[in-house]
């Protein structure tokens, strides 16, 4: 697509899966998005491909779990599972110390300890869950991640802007809807890891809300807008590839489930991992911190490391050194 003038052109998809829905974002981005050349050095006068994306995910816990064309690996899949529950929390730097390296933010440590004028941290995650268990027909379950404090002077801010929970009520039962609005995101380089974190969300939120209730509450689809779904220059080799490597699967007559990884796949690949990320986390966060509160630390993240990355039925792994 070649017009801009009316802004970029708004697209959207659908798939059954997370990774059919990411695999169409980028077809759908690469035919009908914005081709053009920004005035950046960094460019090279190369082109990049940008629009106004909408992709819904009809059903996240669907048995196709993870396209074998992300560019991570399943155990970084596993470990931004744990970074999304808040195990890299204590990463974040200390905006008064200007020579504080460590990172500008991370999701979880806005969504637990969103910054209020009180000074006094408040959890959303633990207000959706508690808003929807006492009246599930509410439409305020919802968490920001912009602090106009912080992320109009920082250098990196986030990409994630807003999460929205809703329950509707169904035959099968009531089912919880997740939608999330992302103001700038890469397809080739975080989307589809964005997407298996919202998913890790929405499972925390429907836990949370079935231990409070019992009501037998179960995912349904996300929706994930985004204001910029873009291509870099940079990046057009990755999204030339992967096309080339669809074409080709499309060739020979295979459908999405040869080009993803099912359930069980993934479990039992996280499995024979899941001891060497949790450690490597550990060893990571002892870079930030030391005595008490680094062992403290530490315990946190081995719970975390156990709690999330099941995605079939299983007994716990020993993540522990």
């Amino acid at each position: 697509m070649n017009v801009g003038h009316n802004g970029l052109p708004v697209l959207q998809v659908e798939g059954e899966s997370i990774p059919e829905a990411w695999e169409r974002s980028i077809v759908e981005l690469n035919n009908n998005g914005y081709w053009y050349r920004r005035e950046d050095p960094k460019d090279e006068g190369k082109m990049q491909v940008d629009s106004r994306m909408t992709i819904v995910i009809a059903n996240p816990d669907s048995q196709l779990l993870a396209h074998k064309s992300m560019t991570a690996g399943l155990e970084d899949l596993f470990e931004y599972e744990m970074e999304i529950m808040g195990a890299k929390n204590s990463w974040i730097k200390d905006l008064n110390d200007p020579d504080d390296t460590k990172w500008d933010y991370l999701y979880n440590e806005r969504f637990t300890g969103y910054p209020t004028d009180e000074g006094v941290p408040l959890d959303q995650l633990k207000y959706i869950v508690e808003a929807l268990a006492k009246r599930p027909t509410t439409r305020k379950a919802q968490g920001i991640t912009w602090v106009p404090e912080r992320d109009t002077i920082t250098k990196d801010t986030p990409c994630l802007q807003r999460i929205w929970f809703g329950i509707t009520p169904s035959d099968d039962g009531p089912v919880l809807g997740m939608d999330y609005e992302f103001r700038s995101r890469n397809p080739m380089i975080a989307a589809v890891m964005n997407m298996h974190g919202m998913h890790t969300l929405q499972c925390h939120v429907r836990d949370g809300i079935n231990e409070r209730t019992g009501m037998g509450l179960r995912n349904g689809r996300m929706v994930d807008s985004n204001n910029s779904y873009h291509v870099t220059a940079k990046n057009q080799q990755l999204l030339q590839g992967f096309l080339e490597r669809l074409k080709a699967s499309q060739g020979r007559g295979e459908g999405i489930v040869h080009r993803a990884f099912d359930r069980t796949f993934v479990q039992d690949y996280v499995d024979s991992v899941r001891a060497e990320v949790i450690k490597k986390v550990v060893a990571q966060t002892g870079n930030y911190m030391k005595g008490p509160e680094f062992e403290a630390e530490a315990a946190k993240i081995r719970r975390i490391g156990q709690e999330v990355g099941h995605y079939v039925p299983r007994g716990d792994v020993d993540g522990s050194d």
